[in-house]
């Protein structure tokens, strides 16, 4: 997927940024959290439309170093850390 920022969603102060996949279909996400993880930056990205569903698949970037450009993450087991340490804060915004 490719990476193209959206104007905030000033009702959510959420970033909102729309991917293309390899087919050329467009799904507008929303930033749910900028993360740092060994140094490095990531998104946590969940889709902008996911009326009353239960499950929603996240997606996880990284940030460039330019801060506003994301790249999908290729390394399986990265991308299970930096998840692991997104439920980290969200156990740690719970206490």
């Amino acid at each position: 997927m490719s990476e193209k920022k959206m104007p905030e969603n000033q009702d959510m102060n959420l970033a909102q940024i729309e991917l293309t996949d390899e087919d050329g279909n467009k799904e507008l996400f929303q930033e749910l959290q900028r993360l740092e993880y060994q140094g490095r930056q990531f998104s946590i990205l969940c889709p902008a439309d996911i009326g009353d569903e239960k499950e929603v698949g996240l997606v996880i970037m990284e940030a460039l170093d330019d801060g506003a450009s994301l790249r999908m993450l290729e390394d399986e087991q990265l991308c299970e850390e930096v998840f692991n340490a997104f439920v980290a804060t969200l156990e740690d915004d719970e206490d």
